[in-house]
């Protein structure tokens, strides 16, 4: 098969490894809760500066 790789790239050099393919990090759950908190604590400042 690494060889029908290499013969349809037009011959040049291939890494014949197979695929690999590479897996993202996927956030914590308290990275999601420091987000959401965050926000809160933006949307409740912006809402006290628009009551003043």
């Amino acid at each position: 098969m690494a060889d029908q790789v290499h013969k349809r790239l037009g011959g040049e050099l291939v890494d014949k490894s197979p695929l690999q393919l590479m897996a993202q990090p996927v956030p914590e759950p308290e990275t999601y809760a420091m987000m959401l908190a965050g926000l809160g604590l933006i949307g409740l400042m912006a809402r006290r500066r628009k009551a003043d």
